[in-house]
């Protein structure tokens, strides 16, 4: 596949890597035997949370990871490819926190207002890559296949938030996870932007106290 877009994702071999390179040519294998993957795919996706998927150029990432070209290649396929295992791996590792509070005990408007304070804390703790990968990673890409691979995680977790806030208010759960959503795009945005974590969770918190009002709103007029 290439960076731009005009070639179609497939083409992988046994072990799921692509074939060709982004200009078509077969592969050349071949990686430094103390490579990483994971520790690999943690630091491109540090570059792409920074700077945005488009601003990130293959030299940049080689030289981040300490291989040649042929070696991302051969690793991860392509660009595109190495961002799509990057938000995977990112998502499988910094994904627990939204379960633990959310799942946790207590009333839903405490979990909620936790679950917004622990994004606030997680989105501005990142140093220069601050904010959210899912969210910020793909947000000046052309390339409609690199939204895509962030935008199927948003809907999952936007479709997990409405299956766990359903198990106490089945009334409200698509409207109050849609809201959750909308805040985290807000915190997301506004740590990148430089916002203090002070201050985000400050907005956490007024945040939370909304969805505590309109959630005692629900309940007396119910």
């Amino acid at each position: 596949m290439t960076t731009n877009g005009n070639q179609k994702p497939g083409a992988r071999d046994n072990a799921g890597r692509a074939q060709t390179t982004d200009e078509g040519q077969p592969r050349r294998r071949g990686r430094p035997p103390t490579f990483d993957r994971n520790e690999a795919l943690r630091t491109a996706g540090e570059l792409f949370q920074a700077h945005g998927y488009d601003a990130v150029g293959i030299a940049e990432l080689t030289d981040a990871l300490g291989i040649k070209p042929p070696s991302l290649y051969a690793a991860f396929g392509c660009k595109r490819g190495l961002y799509q295992d990057a938000v995977a791996l990112y998502a499988e590792e910094r994904g627990n926190w939204v379960r633990d509070t959310l799942e946790g005990a207590g009333p839903l408007a405490d979990r909620i207002e936790a679950l917004l304070v622990a994004a606030a804390e997680t989105y501005a703790a990142s140093g220069d890559a601050r904010g959210c990968l899912i969210l910020q990673g793909g947000r000046n890409a052309r390339d409609a296949d690199v939204c895509a691979i962030t935008k199927s995680h948003r809907e999952a977790t936007a479709a997990y938030l409405r299956t766990v806030i359903a198990r106490d208010r089945p009334d409200l759960a698509s409207v109050l996870a849609d809201d959750l959503m909308v805040q985290f795009h807000g915190l997301s945005a506004r740590a990148v932007d430089g916002v203090s974590k002070a201050d985000l969770v400050a907005a956490a918190r007024r945040a939370g106290a909304r969805f505590r009002g309109e959630l005692k709103k629900s309940d007396d007029s119910a």
